[in-house]
């Protein structure tokens, strides 16, 4: 198309040409000028708009076959509708089909409810009156199993890595310490506390550093375990607590102890001890020597489950006694 708008206007101008050399002796050359141009440009524009529709017919022609569709401009006007008149085709099925299940499930209902009257008129007949003493029984035993308590408390295991402290044999009270820390940690957890220990593992831990994560932590309470010994005298056994300069302190020292008297531990009394990790702390304080290691009963009873169990159940009640006063 683009050839044939080219010819004509190379036509155009030639037949310009011509009727200039004829009418040039006339002296109207002119005006046959002006109008040969203004026709040459009218069919020049005329052609354009023509060749400019085909390529836009071209363009929807491809478009369509690419999306599936016939060439007509209401192609896409068709698939909508088509697609219209499905989604309105499937809405009104489900419909219809909501109405039976909505029925039907309205009859059943008639049903199943003229069967649970029958059911409890039937029960009611055969109703025995619950035992009060096994209510109670499960009662207590789901109360046991949530946790009662919140707060933070800060358990801290005495010595650590090459600080052995009491050494008796092959038995370092680090290491009981720790285990009985695990225990103790374990027992609060159960009763809805969080727990910080000031070490994981056997290692050394500075006493600053010690108050320090107990400071960070923001602690409700801290406890830290040790074990006690008195070379001079084998004989020297029972349970103690230390508390610094604070009345927090000594009733917290003082709930614990009456708590392990409570459990028949062997209990000696409530001091006040200037030691550091009490000093440094902000919270209530306490450090229990939880028996003594050079007596040798003392020390099989350290090392009897049995015993731990009582002992970290016992520590574990002083504390929550101290948080109910």
């Amino acid at each position: 198309m683009p050839d044939l708008s080219i010819g004509h206007i190379f036509l155009s101008v030639i037949y310009v040409n011509f009727n200039f050399k004829f009418y040039r002796e006339k002296k109207i050359y002119k005006m046959v000028l002006q109008r040969n141009l203004v026709r040459s440009m009218i069919v020049a524009e005329r052609l354009f708009e023509k060749r400019k529709q085909e390529v836009q017919r071209e363009k929807e022609r491809v478009k369509h076959m690419e999306y599936g569709t016939n060439f007509s401009p209401s192609g896409r006007n068709r698939k909508e509708k088509n697609r219209i008149a499905l989604v309105c085709a499937a809405v009104c099925i489900f419909a219809v089909l909501g109405l039976v299940l909505g029925m039907q499930i309205w009859g059943n209902s008639g049903k199943t409810s003229s069967v649970s009257a029958d059911v409890q008129s039937r029960q009611s007949s055969e109703y025995t009156r619950p035992n009060p003493v096994s209510s109670r029984e499960e009662v207590s035993e789901v109360s046991a199993v949530v946790p009662q308590y919140s707060g933070v408390i800060v358990l801290d295991a005495g010595h650590g890595g090459e600080d052995p402290g009491c050494v008796v044999g092959e038995v370092y009270e680090k290491n009981i310490s720790m285990e009985l820390v695990a225990l103790l940690q374990k027992e609060l957890e159960a009763r809805g506390f969080s727990v910080v220990l000031t070490r994981e593992k056997d290692e050394y831990v500075e006493l600053s550093r010690r108050a320090e994560i107990a400071n960070q932590a923001q602690g409700d309470l801290f406890v830290s375990l040790h074990c006690n010994s008195f070379a001079e005298d084998p004989s020297v056994s029972g349970f103690e607590c230390y508390y610094y300069k604070s009345e927090e302190g000594n009733a917290l020292a003082q709930n614990i102890m009456d708590a392990a008297e409570a459990a028949s531990i062997e209990v000696r009394s409530v001091q006040m001890g200037n030691y550091q990790v009490l000093r440094e702390t902000n919270m209530t304080a306490v450090l229990v020597e939880m028996g003594v290691m050079t007596c040798p009963e003392e020390l099989s009873s350290l090392l009897d489950a049995e015993y731990r169990e009582t002992l970290v159940k016992a520590m574990a009640d002083g504390l929550c006694a101290y948080i109910d006063a």
